[in-house]
Formats: structure tokens, sequence, C-alpha cells
């Protein structure tokens, strides 16, 4: 389990239901299970940090990078976009080159 630091969960809640909402038809029931209960878990506050399982982070990080092959993304609130890919930095920072090799399939 890794811990991530997020500088506005709001933020970032409400940008993993959109990411979610436009990846539902790429990912699979499970992931889609496992990407909606991070989205509960996160508190509605400023800043705080977040403690997820490497399977969750890796779900996190394969909607986030299918999403930003969206038209959704274009059209994303840019403090959103920012959350996101400061979220896809931390995920891929902690787990290192597992996902990066993972996420081709």
């Amino acid at each position: 389990m890794n811990t991530l630091w997020v500088p506005n969960m709001f933020t970032l809640k409400n940008a993993l239901r959109i990411a979610a909402e436009a990846t539902t038809s790429d990912l699979d029931i499970d992931e889609t299970e496992q990407l909606s209960a991070v989205i509960q878990r996160l508190p509605m506050q400023i800043s705080a940090d977040i403690t997820l399982t490497p399977a969750e982070q890796f779900t996190s990080y394969l909607c986030i990078r299918r999403f930003k092959e969206t038209k959704t993304w274009f059209w994303l609130r840019p403090d959103f976009k920012r959350a996101l890919l400061l979220f896809e930095a931390q995920t891929l920072a902690t787990q290192g080159q597992r996902l990066s090799i993972d996420a081709r399939r």
C-alpha cells in the first residue's frame, strides 16, 4: 500500500468521477467497481493523504491514461487536468516501471 498526497481532494474527486464516466466502456467491470470504491473513499477536504493498494493505483492510472485519449479530456477544466496529472505522476513514482509495462495491454 502506498500513500499519495493530494493538494486538493475535492478537485481530484470530481475529476476522477468525470474520468470514470468517460472511460466506463474501456474498463472492465472489476476495474470500474474498484475505481468507484476509490472515488467514494476520497474525503471531501482541501488536502489529504490517500492510501491505495497497488491494484487501486493501477486501475486509477489506467483510467487516467485512457481518459487522456478522449475528447472529454480536451474540454476538461485546467484545474481538473492538473489534479489528474499530479495524481498520475505520483502513482507512477510510487509504482515505478511496473505500471508503464502493465499499462501497454
